[in-house]
């Protein structure tokens, strides 16, 4: 399937959308977006369907800690933004070579930055949680649902970041369908690793985070195979 996908890649980036009219270059690169949006937001609905049968405080922790997670990886979403202009640069003038070396670089500050946040969010957690003004019964479950995800915020902010960078190499298809894998997996293992089956403990609101990871974290080492 990987190879498969990486065949995909190599096929579309080749495909001309320069020249024509606007309509299909705008329905090919817009279609897929919109449908890995929507699938980014079934991500969340995923989670929080579970958590809301573990209880109301474990959902409140959860849903507290999103915007915390988003102020972290915001920085990131704008240097992957940068990178796919440059990525894009190269690539309409042919130089592939060009194209490998910016989008190298962009994921060496993109991991440099999401290990210095995620050290950060990790030895602050709860002061950070607390600061933010939630209640004592849901600051243990929040807290620790920051700390997981903060140790493995260069797996949620590296998808992005490569999904960004594939557009750039004018591929919208392949990260629609690596999110797409990538909820169908959480969908799997979710209820695993928060109710707990079989060998697997119990975990509760840490399962969750433990899903988003392996979850994303699967699509993004993926994303790396077909980019490079």
């Amino acid at each position: 399937v990987i190879h498969q996908l990486k065949d995909l890649r190599d096929a579309e980036t080749k495909i001309d959308l320069t020249t024509g009219g606007i309509k299909k270059p705008l329905l090919y690169l817009t279609l897929p977006l919109f449908v890995s949006n929507l699938l980014q937001t079934a991500h969340n609905l995923i989670d929080t369907f579970w958590l809301g049968r573990v209880g109301s405080d474990a959902l409140a922790a959860v849903a507290f800690v999103f915007p915390i997670i988003f102020l972290f990886v915001s920085a990131g979403i704008g240097l992957s933004i940068a990178g796919s202009i440059l990525v894009a640069r190269n690539t309409g003038r042919s130089d592939q070579e060009g194209a490998n070396e910016e989008a190298s670089q962009v994921l060496l500050y993109i991991s440099i930055f999401s290990v210095i946040m995620g050290l950060i969010g990790y030895a602050l957690a709860e002061e950070i949680i607390t600061f933010m003004g939630a209640e004592e019964a849901i600051i243990p479950m929040a807290a620790s649902y920051l700390e997981i995800i903060s140790l493995g915020m260069i797996l949620t902010s590296g998808f992005s970041v490569f999904s960004s960078l594939l557009r750039g190499y004018g591929d919208t298809v392949t990260p629609m369908i690596l999110m797409a894998g990538s909820v169908i997996l959480n969908i799997f293992i979710d209820p695993i690793l928060i109710f707990g089956w079989s060998i697997v403990p119990e975990l509760g609101v840490e399962g969750a985070a433990y899903a988003t990871l392996i979850s994303r974290g699967a699509a993004f080492f993926t994303g790396m195979y077909i980019l490079f």
